[in-house]
């Protein structure tokens, strides 16, 4: 069983979101014996400005088995100018876990690079639809360094101001590893 609890602050300059998430490992492998993980997340979000973005995130996740992964990621994009919808960037994160698993992907001081393209647009109807693309380079001791990729597409409905559903799709590729995620879900705000 999977569970997510959430808390968000947003202004027209600052987003600040806690999360705290157990779930299963999603691999087969790790499905076969009932592998879990719990961790939180803390992701913070600045726009100073119409054009800018500013976004940092760290979250540390504590599996069953022992292990831990730590996750750090920040990421600055620019609104293209004529482009209302359209943003570039560029992102580096860093990823770690204590112990290797067969189980799982574990990466080891997993440093990627990567230049992002994107897009957002919402309708008055409700409907939010956005889509990210990234190409990068990745280094980890462990596994060596190579070209990298990931991509992501979401589409959310506003019922009312406590409801919302969500369709996501992720793609992403780094060294010894690549996966493919389709998600729904239906949030409740409190």
């Amino acid at each position: 069983m999977n569970l997510w609890l959430q808390a968000l602050y947003e202004s027209d300059i600052h987003e600040l979101r806690l999360q705290w998430v157990s779930e299963d490992v999603d691999t087969v492998q790790a499905h076969q014996i009932g592998l879990q993980g719990r961790g939180y997340t803390v992701a913070y979000l600045v726009r100073p400005s119409v054009d800018w973005d500013g976004r940092v995130r760290a979250s540390n996740t504590f599996y069953d088995d022992g292990n831990e992964r730590l996750d750090l990621r920040a990421a600055v994009t620019r609104l293209l100018p004529n482009r209302q919808h359209w943003r570039v960037g560029g992102e580096i994160s860093f990823s770690d876990t204590r112990l290797q698993s067969a189980r799982y992907y574990t990466p080891e001081e997993l440093i990627v690079e990567r230049g992002v393209v994107a897009y957002s647009r919402r309708w008055d109807s409700g409907w939010e639809l956005s889509g990210e693309a990234g190409i990068g380079w990745a280094d980890e001791p462990l596994r060596g360094n190579r070209l990298v990729s990931n991509g992501a597409f979401e589409a959310i409905q506003v019922w009312s101001e406590y409801v919302r559903s969500r369709l996501g799709w992720d793609y992403s590729r780094s060294p010894g590893y690549q996966s493919w995620l389709l998600e729904g879900s239906v949030g409740l705000r409190f």
